[in-house]
């Protein structure tokens, strides 16, 4: 309990960037595994961190840190903790393209794709590679992210939404076939 109070997001992901970053200065040479598992545990911790801090974070401020991080990526160049400037600055403006509010429109009305693109992203992006088109970063974000959202679109709309509109039917179909299993079982053993 004491380790996932909200402040300790933030703390796991100042940990786990300076971690990715030690490791990749001063150990050129560590298993992939671990430097990945180290870069995404810093970018999962960061979303966990506004999460938990949602209702503490102001909108307004949210452009000021990507506005303040973005150059710190370009400055630091090929440097590991660039890495982690870029995932500050891209979540700030990301949060700040959903969520504001007064006028200007957001991404926040916009069905619940996450999961499709979360699911299909690698998938996509792997076949824009093969086929050609991702040799280079900008080719592989113009080709690959407009797939990506295609494919995420489709799947909420032919498979997530009409499940999710199962899930009750299913979960009372469910729960009648365990309660008679066990009244039968009861039953059985007097």
């Amino acid at each position: 309990r004491f380790a996932w109070r909200a402040w300790a997001f933030p703390v796991y992901f100042v940990l786990a960037s300076c971690a990715f970053v030690a490791v990749r200065t001063m150990w050129p040479e560590a298993p992939d595994l671990m430097v990945n598992l180290l870069r995404f545990s810093a970018a999962f911790l960061l979303g966990m961190s506004v999460y938990a801090w949602r209702d503490r974070i102001p909108l307004h401020a949210l452009p000021v840190i990507a506005v303040i991080a973005l150059p710190g990526w370009f400055v630091m160049g090929d440097h590991p903790a660039a890495e982690i400037a870029m995932n500050i600055a891209m979540a700030a403006g990301l949060f700040w393209l959903a969520f504001v509010r007064g006028g200007v429109p957001t991404f926040s009305r916009l069905p619940d794709w996450s999961y499709g693109l979360y699911i299909w992203h690698y998938p996509v992006f792997q076949i824009v590679w093969y086929v050609g088109y991702g040799r280079s970063e900008g080719m592989m974000a113009a080709v690959g992210i407009p797939l990506a959202v295609s494919f995420a679109a489709v799947s909420w709309h032919l498979i997530e939404r009409p499940a999710l509109t199962q899930k009750n039917a299913f979960g009372h179909w469910l729960g009648d076939r365990f309660q008679t299993r066990s009244g039968q079982e009861e039953g059985e053993a007097k």
